[in-house]
């Protein structure tokens, strides 16, 4: 189930993420970069689990698309009103 052509990336991302902030905490000891690889293991893990809902994938998806297209909506509306 964990590979399957539909979480194949996802699962990646978060194995890669969890070797990355395992590496960065208990070798490198960067804070920031293991902070940043746990974030980024987060995502990917609400990600995966998106997955096995229905359509959810594709609804987050599409409110962040509108969620950022109504911010560049705005920033374009006060560059004309400036």
């Amino acid at each position: 189930m964990m590979l399957d052509p539909v979480r194949i990336y996802a699962t990646a991302i978060y194995i890669a993420s969890i070797i990355v902030s395992l590496f960065c905490a208990l070798y490198v000891h960067n804070k920031l970069l293991t902070l940043l690889a746990i974030l980024l293991e987060f995502g990917a893990l609400i990600w995966y689990s998106l997955s096995y809902i229905p359509f959810a994938r594709s609804m987050v998806s599409k409110v962040m698309r509108d969620v950022r297209g109504h911010d560049t909506q705005k920033q374009q509306m006060i560059s004309c009103v400036v």
